[in-house]
């Protein structure tokens, strides 16, 4: 009896390993903020009476020479004052990455966990073993240097536990990404993905939705990184490489993101090589319009719906049957319903941009990380539909030798967010930076 009781509890424990690492997780980065918090209640005191000792001695000095101590004062004070502003920038940046990175990491989780069920509270041996990894770097790595910051009274290396905190992160997201892309791989396709059968009325007129086949989803990787370096003016990437990388979160822009990220995802993308070039017709384009619509469009042979190629070409909006109903008027497939897309708004990708310049004091180069946020639109997705279901990705379209085909669209989103640059972001109209 007790045999089989302990077997129970075993089995019980392993199907919620996930959960636990999670909380686990999210519970070490509680405790760095507590301990980051401790740790700068101790500096202030000890620069307190560090600052009544200096006071005494100050006050004796100025008694014979008050004009001379005065100015002494106040210099010190001020070079003092510049130094603790630096400082203390980038110490809020630490505290806002340990604060934020709990709910971050739980908050993804809670998502996907929702969409997979308990399933994805067991998690597979990767996942397991990357959040582990992660675990051993805060506990190693954030906790251990606050710890001995406090005891000790040095300062600690905030850009070193800056960068540990983003990383732990980053990495825990991630893993949580990949395990469900993982599971959505191995899960049938969605049917209902497909366009409704028969004619319909509306833009193009045919007789019948063609489907098209869908290539084999790739494997990716799923090892986690830092971040991703990207430059706003010059766009690095690897045009031979046709797989890609899951970073960003995928939560609508009503919570995060995640990424949220925030941000999980559908099927994985996969590229196919291209045999035409998706911005130029190989003959000239026959377009009659009633209502804003084209009646016919003559193209080359496109992985895109022909109304999303429309779109490409042009500057005019959706159509009006198309937002209300979230019906394509050429292909009739279902792209969204429009009373979610209001609920939850548009897709939001962030991305951390890092520039290097010259340290004025030192003369040394360091870097600095900015946060863009970006929106993708309604229109965005629309003109990167597939007529057979599914998306393809239109940036690269316009910018990569291959192109990126999608099952679903929240793969869109993790691709777009993870494999094109800010660069690439700015010279498309349908996706919007959120300025603050």
């Amino acid at each position: 009896m007790e045999a089989a009781q302990a077997i129970d509890d075993r089995r019980l424990k392993q199907s919620f390993i996930l959960a636990t690492l999670i909380s686990t997780i999210a519970g070490t980065f509680t405790t760095g903020v507590n301990l980051f918090d401790r740790v700068g209640e101790a500096r202030r005191q000890r620069r307190q009476r560090k600052m009544d000792r200096g006071q005494n001695r100050k006050l004796k000095e100025l008694e014979q020479r008050l004009d001379e101590a005065v100015k002494g004062k106040s210099e010190l004070e001020e070079r003092e004052k510049k130094s603790k502003s630096r400082r203390g920038e980038d110490e809020e940046d630490l505290r806002d990455s340990l604060q934020r990175g709990g709910p971050l990491v739980q908050g993804q989780y809670d998502q996907l966990y929702s969409r997979m069920g308990p399933q994805f509270a067991q998690g597979d041996l990767l996942a397991q073993t990357q959040l582990q990894g992660q675990i051993i770097t805060l506990q190693g790595t954030v906790i251990k240097m606050l710890e001995e910051a406090l005891y000790t009274g040095e300062p600690p290396d905030i850009r070193k536990l800056y960068n540990a905190s983003e990383f732990a992160r980053e990495g825990s997201m991630r893993a949580l990404r990949d395990q469900y892309q993982r599971m959505l791989q191995q899960a049938p396709i969605d049917q209902r993905a497909l366009p409704a059968p028969g004619p319909g009325p509306g833009y193009g007129g045919r007789a019948a939705s063609r489907p098209r086949p869908v290539a084999p989803v790739r494997r990716i990787s799923s090892t986690p990184s830092l971040r991703d370096y990207y430059d706003t003016h010059t766009t690095s990437y690897d045009k031979h490489d046709d797989t890609y990388h899951d970073i960003y979160p995928l939560a609508p822009t009503t919570t995060t993101v995640l990424r949220d990220r925030a941000r999980n995802r559908g099927p994985g993308s996969v590229s196919a090589t291209r045999s035409h070039h998706s911005r130029s017709p190989t003959r000239h384009s026959s377009i009659s319009r009633t209502s804003g619509i084209p009646k016919q469009l003559t193209y080359h042979s496109s992985i895109y719906c022909q109304y999303a190629t429309y779109l490409q070409q042009s500057g005019q909006p959706l159509d009006s049957s198309l937002a209300s109903s979230g019906v394509c008027p050429d292909c009739h497939s279902h792209l969204f319903d429009p009373d979610e897309v209001t609920r939850r708004g548009p897709w939001r990708v962030d991305k951390e941009v890092v520039t290097h310049h010259p340290n004025p004091r030192t003369g040394k180069e360091e870097e600095e990380v900015e946060y863009r946020s970006f929106l993708l639109t309604t229109r965005f997705f629309v003109k990167c539909h597939r007529e057979g279901g599914g998306y393809a990705c239109y940036l690269c379209s316009r910018h990569r030798e291959r192109d990126t085909v999608c099952k679903k669209e929240e793969s869109l989103v993790d691709h777009v967010g993870s494999k094109h640059s800010v660069g690439e972001y700015e010279g498309d109209g349908d996706i919007r930076e959120v300025r603050s």
